[in-house]
């Protein structure tokens, strides 16, 4: 894993079509019909790769077609077969791409103050 990590931000430094060809590759590992626990490996990998690839978006579909369906890693029955390592790495590719269940809309804007107590304090 760290070694791929270290590749893409080679690769990266090269240009994007480098960077393309080589999630392409990544992406082919998953096969024709991937399963959840395949998707959701791949996935990890990817998000795991993109904050040292700032500003690079993945070009190939399957990567956006996996994000979508890697939600599945939420359901409790869907998700037993996936282990617990790839659950959590495909989640934090969620957080990196944009978790689609956190819509702009929903933040809230905390005003700035000079005074703010915590505990015990207030």
């Amino acid at each position: 894993r760290e070694t791929v990590l270290l590749y893409g931000g080679l690769l990266y430094k090269a240009g994007p079509r480098k960077v393309d060809a080589f999630l392409r590759k990544l992406l082919d590992t998953m096969g024709k019909k991937p399963s959840l626990a395949a998707r959701a490996k791949c996935v990890g990998l990817i998000g795991a790769l993109l904050p040292d690839l700032m500003g690079y978006v993945v070009s190939d579909p399957r990567y956006e077609e996996s994000l979508r369906l890697v939600m599945d890693i939420f359901d409790a029955e869907k998700s037993k077969a996936v282990p617990f390592r790839d659950r959590l790495a495909a989640a934090e590719a969620l957080g990196q791409a944009g978790d689609p269940r956190l819509a702009e809309h929903e933040w809230v804007t905390i005003p700035a103050t000079r005074n703010y107590w915590i505990g015990a304090q207030s």
